[in-house]
């Protein structure tokens, strides 16, 4: 993200999330379902959603593009506003473009090249607290 259209706030909230959250071992490489509790100080909240997923980037998963759904909750704490963060795998949203039949013609379960259909997304998940 370029520097020239982050506020000071949005900059100095960039670098405590940095101090704070470290990347994970692994990263998520497929499509991601991400929901999002912020918690403000006031009721006049500055910090934008968009920010906080452009910084997982690097931290939970490979790319942003990955986010393909997302769930955003508003919270007010005065006393310890921040983020809460659960990011889980989901079936590929848009899969890419496979061949529609074996060399001999068979479709479906039985053809190693094709996916099953309905075939859910490894069941992984993580919290991220910033």
């Amino acid at each position: 993200m370029s520097r020239l259209i982050k506020s000071a706030k949005a900059l100095n909230y960039s670098e405590a999330f940095k101090q704070q959250c470290s990347p994970a071992a692994e990263l998520f490489t497929c499509d991601v379902r991400v929901t999002m509790k912020i918690y403000y100080a006031s009721r006049r909240p500055d910090l934008d959603e968009s920010l906080v997923l452009d910084l997982l980037q690097g931290v939970a998963y490979a790319n942003d593009r990955q986010v393909k759904e997302k769930h955003i909750y508003w919270g007010l704490d005065k006393e310890c506003p921040r983020v809460e963060a659960l990011i889980e795998a989901i079936a590929e949203v848009a899969p890419k473009k496979r061949p529609s039949a074996s060399t001999d013609g068979r479709m479906g379960k039985d053809n190693p090249t094709l996916p099953e259909k309905n075939k859910a997304a490894p069941k992984s998940k993580r919290r991220i607290k910033s």
